[in-house]
């Protein structure tokens, strides 16, 4: 593509983003406003994420269903050391209400 083509490309695209907008209908205004609002904020230092990412999120790392059942395994053998999770169980077994203290 020479770059006369691309040129015409981009000035194609950049009238019909901008008349987008002039299309909206009702909504108009409130596109307006958000459009604006975004461009402000992306000139900012304080636009951004609020909390610090993870370096998994940092990397666009998604949980896959294995890392999930890994991550449930764990948590539930942290809760099986519990003394909640004894009573639960031999509550269980025996066919009775258990009765957890918290620990």
């Amino acid at each position: 593509m020479t770059s006369r083509t691309q040129a015409a490309w981009i000035i194609a695209a950049t009238i019909l983003v901008s008349t987008a907008s002039a299309q909206a209908g009702p909504c108009t205004a409130d596109i307006a406003q958000l459009e604006s609002t975004v461009r402000s904020s992306a000139t900012s230092r304080f636009a951004g994420p609020t909390g610090q990412q993870t370096i998994a999120a940092q990397l666009g790392r998604q949980p896959t269903p294995d890392s999930v059942r890994r991550a449930e395994a764990q948590a539930q053998a942290i809760c099986m050391q519990t003394k909640d999770f004894e009573r639960a169980y031999r509550a269980f077994v025996a066919k009775q209400k258990p009765v957890f203290e918290g620990n």
